[in-house]
């Protein structure tokens, strides 16, 4: 509700003109207000007025759109802590709009009562060390999660370079986001070393047979060698519960149910 339409008097207080016995649900909703909820955290932090309307708006406008689909039954102030710390951070990314958004999804999923408990207050220092290219392989990752299939995520997106890719794969390992796994062989790969099936029906077979099950045995130990060797190269990326939290923090799903980060 905008300021103007509320105005204190001798009579009391007035909404659009009526006197409000019980000032406590106006209160209530003054504080539930996007910008409201930003110049209280700006003032605790302590940021220069003209440093955060020259430099963060793009935040604040992100942030403001996103309460505005929190249904008002649920919007909150963040707690001071995971507010503060969106704020503080937030200002290193002034030249980074991408990550920006990345906050201000954030602070969002602070202020809303359904989704605050999965906030994580270090979530804002991990953004903070995130570069764009990070965030890329990181909305993949949601993007793996968002499809509901169980598929390794060492899958490498198209616009992102090998060398780039593990490097971004190497600093969500160090903030925790994903994690190598190494699983055992399923029963198909097992398969695959002895495919056949021997028969010994006549006699006269048995040489035949021989030859064939020592060709098969060194093909066996040839391919098993390998796939022995190459197993550290095989294991697996997963995302870890906290990356889950995470990435359900900082994306927001649109209405084709795609990741927004």
């Amino acid at each position: 509700m905008p300021d103007k339409e509320i105005s204190v008097s001798a009579k009391g207080v007035s909404i659009k003109g009526e006197v409000v016995d019980d000032v406590r649900p106006v209160v209530r909703r003054l504080v539930k207000t996007s910008d409201s909820i930003l110049r209280l955290l700006d003032n605790v932090v302590g940021l220069p007025v003209d440093y955060v309307s020259n430099n963060l708006e793009r935040f604040r406008q992100k942030y403001a759109a996103r309460f505005e689909e929190i249904p008002p039954a649920d919007r909150q102030e963040p707690p001071m802590r995971i507010g503060c710390a969106v704020i503080k951070n937030a200002a290193y990314s002034a030249d980074e709009p991408d990550i920006q958004d990345l906050f201000a999804n954030l602070l969002a999923a602070a202020s809303n009562s359904k989704t605050v408990q999965n906030v994580h207050p270090g979530f804002a220092t991990i953004i903070n060390e995130l570069r764009a290219v990070d965030a890329v392989v990181l909305r993949h990752a949601a993007e793996v999660l968002d499809s509901g299939r169980l598929r390794p995520l060492n899958m490498r997106p198209a616009d992102v370079s090998p060398e780039e890719y593990s490097q971004a794969i190497s600093n969500l390992v160090r903030l925790g986001l994903v994690e190598w796994r190494t699983g055992g062989y399923d029963a198909n790969e097992l398969q695959k070393l002895a495919p056949r099936t021997y028969r010994y029906d006549r006699v006269e077979h048995g040489e035949r047979l021989l030859v064939e099950l020592v060709n098969d045995f060194q093909k066996m130990k040839i391919e098993l060698i390998k796939k022995l060797g190459a197993a550290p190269r095989n294991q697996n990326l997963k995302v870890t519960s906290f990356g889950r939290h995470f990435i359900s923090a900082v994306t927001v799903r649109s209405e084709n149910n795609s990741p927004d980060m």
